[in-house]
């Protein structure tokens, strides 16, 4: 009775670590996000969306492959720790040379959000994986859920920092914040590490493991995560993108917009919150984690039909937000748990394959199709009141596929647990060949 008591203890305080982790990671994006998106919906700036989009996919690969030789060479302790503090400063510099509007400056600054988060928190959401492996399927659950409810809280707060700060401070210094949230956040995984380096063996360098992308998409399952992330992907940018045209023809100044954007997050956290409070733990209960990752794709399924009615900014806010909230809830509680089908040494590689390649490919690919929309619809008039039907059809389409990949995700997760009746951290190593 001692031992199981000791042993609960234990994996709250692992748990607890992780969950601050995740917590200021997720406010500090919320900050930098805040201070991006006032200054870039200025002007013209929307025009340059596309392009950042398809910048992103472009410099997806790069950047996944300069991370898998960090990885490699340094092992995923190290590049857990590096990764924010590398972030951190960059944000300081950029700080001190954004300006308002779009621009090659801004359009770097825009990608390079998205992009470096992308892998920061590929890396960092590991870390559950890697202090909570071993423990039951139940027990990985519920510490899941407290760690999906600490990445919200951490966007609820940095939402009502920001609603409270946008009235004094200029765009640029929700930056300077941002940064101060990373380097907090490198420290508490710092010394998680430290204080459990029993729960890391075999994540260290590891010299000889071939992780080409071909090696992997081998692989069904990896093939299956890679379809659900890029179909996600894709229906995120063309929510985002139908959001921010809808908040640029609003108006106003770049501390209006910094209020409205900190506002937006707000909210955006508080309905995340709720949902996995009182949603998640019985859908997972009931439908288990396929059943759940359905959840967002079909809701949002209902969502394109929604915006084919109206092209308001109450629309697509209502999309954006239920896309974001349930994104942020049910979705990444689950999403994060199909990972833990791999065996410890593959997740990290597998994970930036997935959310630091695939999806990002996905975006740049949409980012083709919204600049097909602003040439031949748009021209060089302005972009608020133009007819979206087909990227509210091509959205539509995108949702579809993502319920369908989901699907056969769902699948192949019962399937690997039930053939080989061990819990799915046990499964065996993708195949070399």
């Amino acid at each position: 009775m001692q031992t199981s008591a000791n042993s609960a203890s234990a994996r709250r305080a692992r748990t607890a670590f992780v969950t601050a982790a995740v917590l200021l990671l997720s406010a500090a994006l919320i900050f930098a996000k805040t201070g991006r998106d006032a200054l870039f919906v200025q002007g013209r700036g929307l025009f340059d969306v596309p392009k950042a989009y398809i910048g992103i996919a472009l410099l997806a690969g790069p950047l996944a492959g300069f991370v898998l030789a960090m990885l490699r060479m340094l092992g995923p302790r190290t590049v857990r720790i590096i990764l924010p503090v590398m972030t951190a400063l960059a944000l300081v510099w950029f700080a001190t040379v954004v300006r308002p509007g779009g621009g090659p400056l801004m359009t770097g600054f825009f990608m390079f959000v998205p992009l470096i988060w992308g892998v920061v928190f590929s890396v960092s959401w590991l870390l559950a994986a890697d202090l909570l492996d071993g423990e039951c399927e139940g027990d990985i659950a519920g510490s899941f859920g407290v760690i999906g409810g600490g990445a919200i809280v951490g966007g609820v707060l940095a939402g009502v920092a920001g609603r409270l700060l946008a009235p004094h401070i200029e765009a640029p210094a929700f930056l300077l914040i941002a940064a101060g949230g990373l380097l907090v956040a490198a420290v508490v995984m710092g010394v998680a590490h430290r204080r459990y380096p029993t729960q890391m063996a075999g994540t260290g360098p590891r010299a000889d493991a071939d992780d080409t992308p071909v090696r992997w998409l081998r692989h069904p399952y990896v093939r299956t995560l890679l379809a659900v992330g890029m179909a996600a992907g894709l229906v995120g940018l063309l929510v985002e993108f139908q959001f921010y045209v809808a908040a640029a023809a609003g108006g106003g100044s770049v501390r209006e917009q910094a209020g409205f954007f900190a506002n937006f997050y707000f909210v955006l956290n508080t309905v995340a919150l709720i949902v996995q409070v009182g949603v998640v733990p019985r859908a997972q209960r009931r439908w288990g984690i396929g059943g759940s990752l359905l959840v967002l794709p079909l809701v949002l399924v209902g969502g394109a039909v929604g915006l084919a009615a109206s092209a308001s900014l109450a629309a697509a806010a209502t999309v954006r937000v239920t896309e974001g909230g349930l994104k942020s809830s049910i979705h990444r509680s689950s999403w994060e748990q199909t990972y833990l089908s791999l065996v410890q040494r593959d997740r990290t590689t597998a994970k930036l394959i997935v959310e630091g390649l695939g999806v990002r490919i996905a975006e740049g690919l949409g980012a083709l199709v919204l600049l097909a929309w602003l040439r031949y619809a748009v021209g060089e008039g302005d972009i608020t009141g133009q007819s979206r039907v087909w990227l509210v059809a091509f959205f539509l389409l995108s949702a579809l596929l993502w319920v369908f990949s989901t699907r056969r995700l769902g699948l192949q997760i019962r399937g690997r647990a039930d053939a080989r009746q061990l819990h799915p951290a046990r499964l065996a190593p993708l195949p070399d060949g």
